[in-house]
């Protein structure tokens, strides 16, 4: 048999495998889960032992029918399922905050000053800005010449004295601010918020730090 010959035969194989190979189906289809709470996931068409994968939660029984178990963090999570004839499908599971942990919003008035003690201030190398921290919760930017506002910087708040702020900081080249306090009160687990200077985005949270 010549090469050609063979070179037909693996061809016409390869294709026929394509045609009949089975088309998997996910039900649900675009699941989504809360952190730490379960899913039933169930797949239809395959053949033979069915083998479920995942790379962040947990799979929970075997077959067609299994829970899927969260992780404890949000975000996207993609769960593989391989049968005994090789077909094989993706499914991806987006993972959402647990809502009944959710906190409701605080309102808070911006008076354009602090509105209680600053407990500590910084400026950065070339004397231009100003930063206050304050036990009203909020870190502000000041203007060393003029002396008016340019930010203000929030961290995440409690109804008592959680978002407390103790102790703020510029860089000397004055990129980022940070904040720290009472960032997570009654426990061990403080907490150190770093901000960009310039649009007063949060950029880091430095976590799992005792008081």
């Amino acid at each position: 048999m010549s090469f050609k010959q063979l070179y037909l035969i693996f061809l016409g194989l390869f294709y026929f495998s394509l045609s009949h190979a089975a088309e998997l189906t996910f039900i649900p289809t675009n699941p989504t889960v809360e952190v730490n709470q379960k899913i039933a996931l169930s797949v239809s068409g395959t053949e033979g032992l069915v083998l479920w994968s995942t790379f962040k939660g947990e799979i929970r029984g075997e077959g067609r029918d299994v829970i899927y178990v969260a992780p404890n963090e949000i975000g996207k999570d993609t769960v593989t399922v391989l049968d005994s004839a090789d077909n094989t499908k993706l499914l991806s599971i987006t993972i959402i905050p647990d809502k009944k942990n959710e906190t409701p919003p605080i309102l808070r008035i911006e008076t354009g000053m602090h509105t209680a003690t600053i407990k500590q201030i910084s400026v950065d190398a070339n004397e231009q800005f100003l930063l206050t921290a304050s036990e009203d919760k909020t870190l502000r930017l000041w203007d060393l010449n003029t002396g008016n506002l340019l930010k203000t910087y929030r961290v995440p708040i409690g109804t008592t004295v959680e978002g407390k702020l103790y102790s703020g900081v510029i860089s000397p080249n004055a990129d980022w601010v940070a904040g720290a306090g009472y960032t997570r009160f009654s426990t061990n687990d403080f907490n150190i918020y770093i901000f960009n200077r310039a649009n007063g985005q949060m950029i880091q949270r430095l976590s799992g730090l005792e008081n």
